[in-house]
């Protein structure tokens, strides 16, 4: 998830969307060389390969099952990881932001994969999955026609959307029963995630003055 710099828009990361502000980078200003932050995005990227395999597979005995909400675990949680790394070690860069939203957006497409192959989750989740790409084709369109994207605020309602969805994915990747209620449980992240794209939408086109959509905080 993320906070300061530009906002990103909606999930999929477990506090923000794809995007976001600028995080784990290479070896800091004038560094040649890969940087550990980069080294740790790098390495949710393989985690959400390995995990990718599975939506081939037919879901696993008990012990495997975990092996599958370990790797998602550490592809979209890591995400913390790299960006404290990088603040803390200077270095911060463009890149690293693009390669971190690349990577945020991949571990929760695969993720959401993964349980829709398993039976575990509803085929339409995977619009969720992919809405951070649609999002995106979605703001080429807008400066396309000349309409440069306006930037978008700082939303908790966004990060909380995020963690909604990456948890929801988390327990249909374990081995838990789902609760009686699970219908309702599906819609409501999916509203709430949908609910998050479609207002992100609205702000790059509109703008969102203070207090018009609810407060930049909201």
């Amino acid at each position: 998830g993320g906070g300061g710099g530009r906002a990103a828009a909606g999930p999929p990361r477990p506090g923000g969307g794809p995007g976001g502000p600028a995080r784990a980078g290479g070896g800091g200003e004038g560094s040649s060389g890969l940087g550990l932050p980069t080294w740790v995005t790098l390495a949710r990227g393989y985690a959400a390969a390995l995990l990718a395999g599975w939506i081939l597979l037919p879901a696993p005995a008990a012990p495997g099952w975990w092996v599958a909400v370990v790797l998602f675990l550490v592809a979209a949680l890591g995400d913390i990881l790299d960006g404290w790394l990088a603040r803390r070690r200077g270095q911060v860069t463009e890149v690293g932001r693009r390669l971190d939203g690349v990577v945020d957006a991949l571990a929760m497409l695969v993720g959401i994969g993964v349980a829709v192959a398993w039976g575990r989750l509803p085929a339409p989740f995977l619009l969720l999955g992919a809405a951070p790409y649609l999002f995106q084709i979605f703001l080429a369109v807008l400066r396309r026609r000349g309409r440069p994207p306006i930037s978008l605020p700082y939303r908790l309602s966004r990060r909380l959307a995020g963690a909604a969805l990456f948890g929801w994915v988390a327990f249909a990747l374990s081995p838990l029963p789902y609760p009686a209620w699970r219908g309702m449980g599906h819609a409501l992240v999916a509203a709430l995630v949908a609910g998050s794209f479609l207002r992100d939408g609205w702000t790059s086109v509109e703008g969102d003055p203070a207090g018009a959509l609810g407060g930049p905080g909201s």
